[in-house]
C-alpha cells in the first residue's frame, strides 16, 4: 500500500533535494602547490546558530615545518584542520595559500595536496588486507606482508598447515572468477564462516553470488540470463560435492568447463594422533 510508503518516500526525496543544494562544485583547478606557507586569516565557523567553533582565528602555518595545536576538547581543534585541510570552507575570514586567498574551486583542489590522519583508528568491516588496499589498491599480498615486517619486525605469520592456507587460495580464486562471472555458487554450510566470506568476496567483485550446500539447493531461475557460472567450495568440502553441481547443471543445459588454478595445493593434513590410534 502506497498510502503507508508516501510519508517516507517524501522524507527521502526532501534529503535528496537538500543534498543536491549543498552538493560542492568540482575543483575549477589544477591543485596548487605550497612554497612558503598556508594562513588562516580571521577563520570563523558555527556548526549551529549561537554555537561558535573558531571566531576569528588567525594562524600561519609555515611550510616544511611541524605544528602542534593543544587544547581541550570541543576547542576547535578538530575544525581548525578541517578548515586548513580544504574540507571545510570558513563562514567568515580566509585561507590562504603563499599570500592568495584561496576560491571555493581551488579550496577543492587543495585537498589533493593534503594527507588527514585522524586522531581514532578506523577500520572498516572488512579484512586487514583489506583495509590495508585502501591505502595502496594495487599492492599485491608481498608488498603487505614486507610492510607488516618493516613495521612489527617480531610478527609471527600462521603455519602454512594453518587451514586458512586453503582459504586464502579460494578467496583468491574467488576475486579472479567473479569480475568475469554473472554468478557465483560458493558450496559450503551455511554456519561455516569461510564459505560466506567467499560469497561475500564475490559480492564485493560487483557479481551476484548464493551458498549452496548441494546441487538440490540450485533453483533453475537462478541461472536465467547467466551465460557465465562461478563455481567454488569451502575448503572441506569434497570434490564430489562440486562434481554434482556441474552435473546438475548440465541437466539444463550445455556446460563448457574451464579451471582456475590460483595456487597449487601440496599441503597434506594428517590425522589427529587420536583417530589413527
Amino acid at each position: 500500500d502506497w498510502a503507508h510508503d508516501r510519508p517516507a518516500i517524501e522524507e527521502i526525496e526532501a534529503l535528496i533535494r537538500e543534498a543536491d543544494l549543498r552538493a560542492e562544485p568540482s575543483a575549477t583547478s589544477k591543485a596548487p602547490s605550497l612554497t612558503r606557507s598556508l594562513d588562516l586569516r580571521g577563520v570563523s565557523l558555527a556548526y549551529a546558530e549561537g554555537r561558535p567553533a573558531l571566531t576569528q582565528v588567525s594562524l600561519t602555518l609555515p611550510q616544511g615545518t611541524v605544528t602542534a595545536i593543544t587544547g581541550p576538547s570541543g576547542a576547535g581543534k578538530s575544525t581548525l584542520a578541517d578548515i586548513a585541510g580544504g574540507l571545510l570552507p570558513p563562514d567568515r575570514g580566509s585561507l590562504a595559500l603563499d599570500g592568495n586567498d584561496l576560491a571555493e574551486g581551488d579550496r577543492i583542489a587543495w585537498r589533493s595536496r593534503v594527507a588527514y590522519v585522524q586522531q581514532d583508528p578506523v577500520l572498516f568491516a572488512a579484512s586487514l588486507r583489506d583495509n590495508m588496499l585502501w591505502g595502496r589498491e594495487n599492492a599485491s599480498d608481498t608488498d603487505i606482508i614486507a610492510a607488516l615486517e618493516k613495521r612489527f619486525p617480531d610478527i609471527v605469520g600462521p603455519k602454512a598447515e594453518d587451514i586458512c592456507y586453503a582459504t586464502s587460495n579460494r578467496q583468491a580464486s574467488v576475486k579472479e572468477i567473479a569480475p568475469g562471472s554473472d554468478l557465483v555458487l560458493v558450496i559450503g554450510a551455511p554456519n561455516s564462516s569461510n564459505s560466506l566470506r567467499l560469497v561475500e568476496v564475490a559480492e564485493r567483485c560487483g557479481t551476484d553470488a548464493r551458498l549452496i550446500q548441494r546441487a538440490d539447493d540450485i533453483r533453475p531461475e537462478w541461472l536465467h540470463g547467466v551465460g557465465t557460472l562461478g563455481l567454488t567450495a569451502g575448503a572441506s568440502a569434497p570434490e564430489t560435492l562440486v562434481r554434482e553441481v556441474v552435473d546438475r547443471i548440465a541437466q539444463w543445459r550445455t556446460v563448457e568447463e574451464h579451471t582456475l588454478v590460483a595456487a597449487e595445493e601440496k599441503m597434506v593434513f594428517k590425522l589427529p594422533r587420536q583417530l589413527m590410534d
